[in-house]
């Protein structure tokens, strides 16, 4: 395959390391043949079998680069499925490290890099690797620990959706103050643009409150607090105990509280 005229397995120490392609995809070129011709030369060695010059010659390139090919197709993998992997109500949350990292990748397509360096700029691409890859790993650590928090507040949402808001109140608010607790842990930790994954959740809670809501309007006299009453015979006649009219101003209190629970999650 060295010799393929059409598609010749070499590298080109000068040429450089990656660029977009048309479809504005970020390449690294790093022919992934090449790492396969690594790991045959290494067996083919522990055989004690000779390796032809022009063989080994593409082999000691390849090792020498094999590590910075590596970390930059990993930072081509993340450029290229940013726009996805990022939940876009946290966009706002992420623009900093995203225009960071953004800004070191178009930095090459500006001064391409080679793969090695001019005798004038020794070492200007370990250099860039190493700060391209903080801004990815920063990127993608707080994009994953937003992503956790978002997913968290998403199961607290559908158990909320699974809960009687009559009678089990305390666990609706428990499970309230916990989302609470997790945007609050994720803006303790200097997250800016919060604003809209806030938004978010105070309409899901609304949507899971409302549904509730409705589902104990319909059955609200079955789920009210029962209240014992006795038929006695008094005065000569048959009369309720407490009277009627208690009994209708009980009932009403619970149910007037049952309808303005809403303002309790305001």
């Amino acid at each position: 395959e060295i010799k393929d005229k059409k598609r010749p397995l070499k590298l080109d120490p000068a040429g450089a390391s990656m660029s977009f392609e048309k479809g504005e995809d970020l390449k690294v070129h790093f022919d992934e043949r090449l790492v396969n011709l690594v790991r045959d030369a290494r067996q083919f060695r522990a055989l004690g079998l000779k390796i032809p010059k022009e063989v080994d010659d593409e082999v000691t390139k390849a090792q020498r680069y094999y590590h910075s090919a590596t970390v930059l197709k990993q930072v081509a993998s993340v450029y290229n499925t940013m726009n996805s992997s990022i939940i876009p109500v946290q966009f706002p949350m992420l623009l900093e490290e995203a225009k960071r990292f953004e800004q070191l990748v178009a930095d090459q397509d500006k001064d391409p890099f080679s793969w090695e360096d001019p005798p004038d700029k020794q070492g200007r691409l370990e250099t860039y690797i190493e700060s391209v890859d903080g801004a990815m790993q920063a990127l993608r650590d707080k994009n994953r620990v937003l992503r956790k928090a978002h997913e968290a507040n998403g199961q607290l949402v559908v158990r909320m959706m699974n809960t009687d808001l009559v009678r089990q109140l305390d666990r609706w608010k428990a499970m309230l103050a916990e989302m609470r607790a997790n945007i609050e842990v994720v803006e303790s930790e200097g997250t800016a643009g919060t604003a809209g994954w806030r938004t978010h959740w105070n309409f899901q809670l609304a949507k899971a409150l409302e549904f509730q809501y409705k589902l104990g309007l319909e059955s609200c006299h079955e789920t009210l607090p029962a209240m014992g009453v006795k038929l006695v015979f008094k005065d000569k006649k048959l009369c309720f105990d407490p009277p009627f009219e208690e009994v209708r101003k009980h009932y009403y209190k619970e149910l007037k509280t049952f309808i303005m629970l809403p303002s309790k999650f305001a």
